[in-house]
């Protein structure tokens, strides 16, 4: 049995949404993601299962305001520290290193994210399903085009504080009113569209708690692990995945998880 056109398109705007909050990481890649309050953790792609090589990592589809920024963590080289200061020196670092991840006008388009996410997922879903009439699909329709313009417009002006380039800017805008799905996650877009060269470890370090930075001291050495599997015993890559190694356990020792004393 064939199914209605609607349930069809339906399925083709949650594949769509999906799709674009799906990352495939490399090994020494690692994402920081900024959730309600301000705070952060952090994410690993599912290392037992590979796409084209690379790790898949699928974003929360049910938080389309959250940022999440995408960085590299050196496996053939000792991990940078975090260093150690006093309270007041550490949480002024860490408001530093927030800020250099998600500037702070990039919260002001998350109204937008929700609008269209609800409009996508909520209303025009349940005004077919509801048989609502034309008229209000094509008022949905038109509001859900005017979220996106009016984010658009917003983040115009905003590509300097965001190191968006006009480039990144246009390809951005593009694809948010040709695929409304992408829209949704246009606060993620516009995270992924710039470039921070930080380190994942050294603003883990420094946005993280302990038990969560002993966690990614756990993920990257199951990662280096992994990758000194490939190596014969006197290759020079595997050498310096040895000493990273040592540098992560060292890591992993001096930063305990409270839970386990």
């Amino acid at each position: 049995m064939s199914l209605p056109s609607e349930a069809l398109l339906a399925a083709l705007i949650i594949g769509l949404y999906l799709k674009d909050s799906l990352l495939l990481l490399a090994p020494d890649e690692a994402v920081l993601v900024r959730g309600l309050g301000g705070h952060w953790h952090a994410g690993f792609g599912a290392r037992g299962y590979k796409l084209a090589g690379r790790e898949p990592y699928l974003a929360n589809p049910l938080t389309p305001h959250a940022p999440v920024v995408r960085l590299r963590w050196r496996m053939t080289g000792p991990a940078p520290d975090p260093g150690v200061a006093g309270e007041g020196a550490a949480a002024d670092g860490a408001g530093a290193a927030a800020l250099r991840l998600v500037p702070v006008p990039l919260a002001r388009l998350a109204p937008f994210a929700w609008a269209s996410w609800l409009l996508l997922f909520g209303l025009i879903p349940a005004a077919v399903l509801a048989q609502w009439g034309v008229t209000f699909v094509l008022w949905a329709l038109a509001a859900l085009y005017a979220s996106i313009a009016a984010a658009l417009a917003m983040l115009w002006p905003l590509r300097g504080p965001l190191g968006l380039s006009q480039r990144a800017y246009a390809l951005l805008a593009f694809e948010c009113l040709v695929c409304p799905p992408y829209a949704a996650n246009i606060v993620r877009r516009a995270a992924a569209a710039r470039t921070v060269p930080d380190d994942f470890v050294a603003l883990a370090g420094q946005l993280l708690p302990a038990a969560a930075r002993a966690q990614v001291r756990r993920e990257c050495l199951a990662r280096i692990d992994e990758q000194l599997e490939a190596f014969d015993e006197g290759d020079a890559a595997a050498e310096q995945l040895r000493r990273a190694r040592v540098h992560f356990a060292a890591g992993s020792a001096d930063e305990q998880d409270p839970t386990t004393g």
